[in-house]
């Protein structure tokens, strides 16, 4: 279960295991058939069966978030036979009222991707490491990342391309976890935050993020979690400080 931390915030959070697509009774090419169609081509063209996995998962919970249309609530770790069978039983049911269908996808000029009419009023933002996919759907601009904790340590050199010099010294004072902490929590801010305006992490290395933040009145939030086996850092970044 993910922290109650994202459950008062404007948006609704979902976790997935993408190696648990790979155990579905439907093959690839039956389940790529569930997300959307503008995902669909791209799919074909990665190698890694990973990243197809990847890919494949983040279009379903395109899918399933928009047919499913809630923006609020407890964040939610869904089984990828939740996923898949949560889908079918949407379209099941839109099928029935002669509604909605799956959603598209459309990418802004600066690579930033929106759903098409008609869930343009839901806004999403996912960010997939190690196992693990993290999704976000609001009603807001939002941005997130994830972050698997690596086995060995950070390298001081990429920190110092990351933070600033005020978190550099707070970097190289402490060790173990608490170093760790500084450079994650440092990188995902960004992260979060670069991909909340579409204009990527290049322009925030090693600048300082407080008054851009309030300039905008956005919020990131952060927090640390174990998954199967291992450690994560997710971040989330929306718009003011809603409850």
């Amino acid at each position: 279960m993910l922290c109650t931390l994202f459950s008062r915030k404007a948006m609704k959070c979902y976790l997935l295991n993408v190696l648990e697509l790979g155990k579905e009774p439907e093959t690839i090419e039956e389940l790529s058939l569930l997300m959307p169609v503008s995902r669909q081509e791209k799919l074909w063209k990665l190698k890694n069966e990973k990243a197809k996995l990847a890919h494949l998962g983040v279009g379903l919970l395109m899918s399933y978030a928009a047919l499913l249309g809630e923006t609020r609530g407890e964040p939610q770790r869904l089984s990828a036979h939740e996923l898949v069978e949560g889908i079918h039983a949407l379209l099941e049911m839109t099928e029935k009222q002669d509604a909605k269908e799956l959603p598209d996808i459309r990418i802004e000029k600066k690579g930033k991707p929106y759903y098409c009419p008609p869930y343009e009023k839901l806004y999403f933002n996912a960010s997939h490491s190690g196992d693990f996919i993290f999704f976000v759907v609001s009603d807001r601009e939002v941005g997130c990342d994830l972050q698997i904790i690596e086995d060995r340590k950070p390298k001081a050199s990429l920190a110092g391309k990351i933070m600033t010099a005020k978190e550099l010294v707070r970097y190289e004072a402490v060790t173990g976890r608490e170093q760790e902490g500084c450079f994650y929590e440092a990188w995902c801010k960004r992260e979060a935050l670069g991909k909340y305006t579409g204009d990527g992490v290049a322009g925030l290395l090693g600048k300082e993020l407080s008054y851009l933040l309030q300039e905008k009145g956005l919020t990131v939030y952060i927090m640390r979690q174990y998954l199967d086996a291992s450690w994560y850092y997710f971040a989330v970044c929306e718009k003011g400080k809603v409850e």
